[in-house]
């Protein structure tokens, strides 16, 4: 099984980057985008979030987020506040309107955890990164829709101990582009 995920996602990449020479994407440099972003990890969890990209070349954005996601795990409850700093590439236009982008961020945070069965709660600052792809369709050059999948490392630095965690995201967002 996991052999034939990784031929896929191989084939995808190749496709992916003998497409990318041929296309003529049409990010402006300079452009700044806006955006607003809502979703899940698991279904016990929602996260809310910002992002500003700022186009450096045609191909190439550098991008910001910052997210605030809430959840609850067993008998945990879950908060967390991130800055995500990183870059996001297109890698394919499959249509004049549609862009497909992969990105990754270096993340520093804070995060609260309370479990009441056991009177227990830790806190602290968390670092790490994310890894992700997403879909963007533009309504109007001004207006995009962007769906996300992304997978984030953390490392939490809590008062009780140090632990490690990934953490899913898949969102549905939108982007405001100005000029």
């Amino acid at each position: 099984m996991q052999k034939r995920n990784l031929f896929c996602l191989l084939l995808f990449l190749v496709m992916s980057l003998s497409v990318y020479g041929k296309t003529n994407l049409t990010h402006i440099k300079g452009i700044n985008s806006i955006g607003l972003h809502s979703g899940t990890g698991f279904v016990n969890s929602w996260d809310v979030g910002l992002s500003y990209n700022y186009y450096l070349a045609k191909y190439w954005s550098f991008s910001t987020n910052i997210d605030f996601e809430k959840g609850k795990f067993g008998k945990s409850d879950f908060m967390g506040l991130s800055l995500g700093f990183g870059v996001e590439a297109a890698v394919w236009q499959p249509l004049t309107w549609m862009y497909i982008h992969l990105y990754g961020h270096s993340i520093v945070g804070w995060d609260w955890w309370n479990n009441s069965d056991m009177n227990i709660s830790a806190n602290g600052v968390t670092v790490g990164c994310d890894l992700g792809l997403n879909l963007e369709m533009y309504a109007i050059p001004e207006l995009s829709f962007v769906l996300a999948a992304q997978e984030n490392f953390n490392y939490g630095f809590y008062d009780i101990g140090h632990y490690y965690y990934f953490r899913p995201l898949f969102s549905a967002g939108m982007r405001f582009h100005i000029k």
